[in-house]
């Protein structure tokens, strides 16, 4: 006879930091006393990180954009497991809350429904009315929060909260004066609001050649996130202690290379939460984006340098138009001055 088994379906789509983010949650549910089987349902493009989990899911299903498509991708990947290991349980973690995930639990209920299995669904919640009022009134009504924290209380068994974590993890260095600091700089992100402008990253690269002369810089991200000229600039001035690895990262290799270094330097962006699930702390500005929204740094050494002003938070995830005008315009970001950042990653690297 047949062992009828248990079977965990953890559902998020995107994106890359969010999913990262997810790793705390994979390994809590790994902890229960009554482990089932766990699989993490995403988009392809994105099973590569999830591999690099600490606690891996057991599988990674790698699931169409349509949302019908989904329904029906789920329903074949159930049965294909039902019929290699009959299931008695069936329970699903929507970690996203978006329609694609409504498609799948339907699949799943429905699945569970007509084979006579035992299902259970929990969605996090996204608090998306006090969000709402919280850039409606521009004042963080939200408080001090982190969603992997809250997407953990979806499991009852443990009150104990568990960092994100990955593979590759940074050993806490030896600080002294003449050790090389390997600094990595993450200037990019998916929204152009939290992205530090181009002439202060010019001046910063310029204050930090003079106080911090035995330092070396990896610059991650979009092939386009600096001019061409600023690029031959950085690599005429630092040579090889500068390495530009601008669009050349497959996911894969994301946690080993933010492993390799002592900071990261960086907006509201995944490479802070890669940087921090490998032990790696972060100086990170979050521009339009409040603490109350949930994706703050949680590292103890990690830092956010933010201005408050009466127009924050002004979008959800930091795109659309800046209203501000003049001096003010982009404010959040043009008034973090690079001496301010070149003080804070002095103090985190102990000069």
């Amino acid at each position: 006879m047949m062992t009828r088994n248990s079977l965990d379906i953890v559902i998020r789509f995107s994106s890359l930091g969010d999913i990262v983010l997810c790793s705390a949650f994979i390994e809590k549910l790994a902890r229960q006393k009554d482990p089932h089987q766990i699989i993490f349902a995403t988009q392809s493009s994105f099973r590569d990180i999830v591999s690099t989990f600490k606690q891996a899911p057991h599988k990674i299903w790698a699931l169409p954009s349509s949302s019908l498509s989904v329904f029906f991708k789920t329903w074949g990947l159930l049965n294909s497991e039902h019929s290699q290991r009959p299931l008695h349980s069936l329970r699903v973690y929507d970690l996203h809350g978006v329609p694609k995930s409504f498609f799948l639990k339907c699949a799943a209920f429905i699945f569970a429904l007509t084979h006579g299995i035992d299902y259970v669904s929990s969605t996090t919640s996204k608090k998306s009315i006090r969000r709402w009022l919280t850039l409606l009134f521009k004042k963080d009504l939200m408080g001090q929060r982190h969603v992997y924290a809250e997407h953990q209380k979806l499991i009852t068994s443990s009150p104990e909260i568990l960092l994100p974590q990955l593979t590759h993890k940074h050993s806490s260095p030896h600080y002294s004066q003449d050790r090389v600091k390997k600094i990595l700089i993450a200037p990019d992100s998916q929204h152009w609001k939290k992205k530090w402008p181009v002439t202060l990253w010019e001046e910063f690269f310029r204050l930090a050649y003079i106080s911090i002369p035995n330092a070396e810089y990896t610059l991650v991200g979009g092939i386009d996130v600096f001019p061409m000229d600023f690029l031959d600039q950085l690599k005429e001035s630092y040579g090889q202690r500068f390495q530009n690895k601008l669009g050349q990262l497959p996911l894969v290799d994301l946690p080993r290379i933010a492993a390799e270094h002592d900071l990261t330097l960086c907006g509201n962006s995944a490479w802070q939460h890669i940087s921090e699930s490998v032990s790696v702390p972060v100086i990170s500005l979050p521009g339009p984006i409040v603490k109350g929204f949930g994706f703050s740094p949680f590292l103890e050494d990690s830092r956010e340098l933010e201005v408050h002003l009466n127009c924050r938070p002004c979008t959800r995830h930091g795109g659309g138009v800046c209203h501000m005008k003049g001096d003010n315009f982009h404010a959040c970001m043009k008034r973090i001055s690079p001496e301010l950042l070149l003080k804070n990653t002095k103090e985190l690297l102990r000069l």
